[in-house]
């Protein structure tokens, strides 16, 4: 039994989600109260994103065992947001004021850790659009390809990375690679982003600078400034926005309230960020300029 649910942890890591599976429900036709063989089985169907089946699981080792591990895992899945045993989100659920789903996003992962699709589904679970990241450090850039639900590509993105910095620059083009927006960053000193310089192409497929965010930072709040561009060059006010923090004790910064403000300064549209005790994200809450609640985001 050992054997089986080593290897079941061995296919696992190299993401030969087959053979794991097979290993682990091995184990439990041999001891069907063995936790961790429910764990390991629950894992490679949240990683294939067969969320429905890791339910089922979880619920069966829970019924066996008794296990609040397990317990734990079945409310997050019935919550519909999830992450592995590596703490990486697999699942966002998107709800409306009333707690009806609205979307979600599901995520799937390399053997690096780094995401290679991102799916966004209606509350049936249709995939409707996805996006396809490719990762080429050696030349500083990552590729993203957005595809619609039949699988046409929609459009590519290219962001070109500082390993110091981070994003230096983003290139959105159409299937034709055809410029769509370029958005440029600039960095101050203690590396916070200074500027977005967003650029667009005209009729003529001239690229144009059509916005600017210009930052300020305070102790627990940063502020965006947005200014718009014509073609022409000729420029107008566009609103601002601003992100409130908290500090914990150990110096790091949790985002509590992300206000946006119209060229006259009054806010349309805030959104409020939860937490527990720990600064583990619970929610965010979504408000109209009123006050009104227009949706709430569950985040695990």
């Amino acid at each position: 039994m050992k054997e089986h649910l080593s290897l079941g942890d061995k296919y696992l890591e190299e993401l030969d989600y087959d053979q794991a599976r097979l290993e682990y429900e091995a184990v439990i036709s041999i001891d069907p109260k063995n936790v961790d063989a429910y764990l390991g089985l629950m894992e490679v169907y949240i990683r294939t994103l067969d969320f429905d089946a890791a339910l089922e699981i979880a619920q069966k080792g829970y019924d066996e065992t008794g296990d609040e591990l397990l317990l734990d895992k079945i409310e997050a899945l019935k919550e519909g947001n999830v992450r592995d045993s590596r703490g990486l989100i697999y699942k966002i659920v998107h709800y409306d004021a009333d707690g009806n789903v609205i979307w979600w996003h599901q995520f799937m992962y390399g053997a690096d850790k780094k995401e290679t699709r991102i799916e966004r589904c209606d509350p049936d679970g249709n995939v409707t659009s996805y996006l396809d990241l490719g990762y080429t450090e050696d030349s500083g850039h990552i590729d993203y390809s957005c595809y619609s639900s039949d699988g046409n590509i929609s459009s590519i993105r290219v962001n070109y990375i500082d390993e110091n910095y981070g994003t230096l620059r983003s290139v959105r083009y159409d299937t034709d690679w055809n410029l769509e927006t370029s958005t440029a960053y600039e960095y101050n000193e203690d590396k916070t982003e200074a500027r977005h310089i967003i650029s667009r192409a005209n009729s003529e497929g001239v690229e144009y600078v059509c916005e600017i965010w210009e930052n300020s930072y305070g102790e627990n709040w940063e502020k965006t400034a947005i200014t718009y561009y014509s073609a022409e060059g000729e420029e107008t006010p566009g609103g601002s926005q601003i992100i409130h923090y908290s500090i914990d004790d150990n110096k790091i910064k949790h985002r509590i309230l992300y206000e946006l403000f119209d060229a006259n300064g009054i806010c349309y549209e805030y959104t409020k960020y939860n937490y527990d005790e720990s600064w583990n994200q619970l929610s965010q809450e979504v408000y109209d300029g009123d006050g009104t609640l227009k949706e709430t985001i569950i985040v695990e």
